[in-house]
């Protein structure tokens, strides 16, 4: 497949995070006491200190709910497949995005298919790391039921989450990942894509017991 690959996620920097992110240089005969070392030679390896929920990242159903899926059990064809981007620009501070609004967005990007992965683009990654960036507008529990209601396998959005401001029984987090649906939080760089369906690959690190990890989000735009 050719195209063009557009990178939708954060870099990570150790120490300058607003979350724990620490890293430990060792060499690598630290670790594998068989390693041959020459004096001086560059051969390393770290030890990492992180948390999950860290800059783009992926939330599994287990971030929730006890029994459900973690990183490791997310089915691949949740988060590698076609995508489409829904255009929500424009929306207020602290805005709630309608369903009929998503619904337009959806219409004018081809519509929604079964099997969707589903990228919300508002726009506010230019706030990321900012205070305004806590003030995002986010999806209406309307709009993310009708969204998982069409069958997504995916739900992605390029603020710090989906979620209703201060809902403490997380009603989008539930509509989602109750259902099966990841959901990847921060993503950045939408508006650099020119077209509303691309290729999207955003698999995490394979970990057990874990609910979430940070990822590497790419797309691919095909060629004409």
């Amino acid at each position: 497949m050719k195209g063009k690959l557009v990178d939708l996620s954060y870099t990570l920097r150790p120490g300058a995070e607003s979350r724990l992110l620490e890293i430990e240089l060792l060499q690598a005969s630290q670790v594998n006491v068989h390693a041959k070392v020459m004096p001086g030679q560059w051969y390393v390896m770290h030890n990492m200190r992180l948390v999950s929920h860290l800059g783009t990242h992926i939330e599994s159903p287990y971030h929730i709910n006890r029994d459900g899926a973690d990183v490791a059990r997310v089915p691949l064809d949740s988060v590698i497949g076609d995508a489409v981007v829904l255009d929500l620009r424009g929306s207020a501070p602290r805005e709630e995005i309608g369903l009929a609004k998503v619904q337009s967005a959806a219409e004018k990007a081809g519509g929604i298919r079964p099997g969707d992965l589903v990228l919300l683009f508002t726009g506010w990654d230019v706030h990321y790391d900012t205070p305004e960036y806590g003030r995002s507008p986010y999806p209406s529990p309307e709009a993310v039921e009708w969204l998982v209601g069409q069958g997504v396998k995916m739900i992605g959005i390029d603020t710090g989450g989906a979620e209703v401001p201060g809902s403490e029984e997380h009603v989008n987090h539930h509509a989602m990942l109750d259902r099966g649906v990841p959901h990847i939080e921060n993503l950045r760089n939408l508006g650099a894509l020119t077209k509303s369906r691309v290729f999207l690959m955003a698999a995490p690190l394979a970990m057990e017991r874990m609910e979430s990890m940070p990822l590497r989000v790419v797309a691919l735009e095909s060629e004409d």
